[in-house]
């Protein structure tokens, strides 16, 4: 679940705040394929974390356990890829381990900035029509989650 400030990639290629998203709307999942929006979700939380990424989109609010795709190349040189939440991203491999990066079609992003913030926030949670459940957020693979 993402903060008003999350830009989201629409399929015709430009960019809008989540919270200006309406159903039926067309945005790119993973793939960039154009998927319909079915729904949106929205609530009131008092923890958020604070992201700034290395791309130059601006800093937004999510839910700490929000999933981001991202991938990292372990010890023994294996590469692995997966969803993790935000907050398991940064407190494994954050600015410590350089190796884990977000995954973006057009580079590796990385995360600048990562708090927890006790401020009232709206978020949004983002359902498509298809089962894959991914768009883009600031840039970067994002799924959502059930609730």
């Amino acid at each position: 679940m993402f903060s008003s400030e999350a830009m989201i990639s629409l399929a015709n290629g430009s960019l809008k705040s989540i919270n200006n998203l309406n159903i039926n709307d067309v945005i790119y999942n993973k793939l960039k394929n154009p998927v319909k929006i079915s729904n949106i979700d929205i609530i009131e939380t008092n923890t958020v974390a604070n992201v700034l990424l290395n791309n130059g989109t601006g800093v937004f609010y999510c839910d700490p356990s929000s999933l981001f795709y991202c991938h990292l190349t372990n010890d023994t040189g294996v590469h692995i890829g997966n969803y993790s939440q935000i907050s398991d991203i940064y407190a494994q491999y954050g600015k410590l381990k350089s190796s884990c990066k977000l995954f973006s079609p057009e580079s590796d992003i990385s995360i600048s900035t990562y708090e927890i913030s006790n401020n009232l926030k709206t978020l949004y949670s983002i359902h498509t029509i298809d089962s894959d459940q991914t768009f883009f957020v600031n840039g970067v693979i994002a799924k959502c989650q059930s609730n």
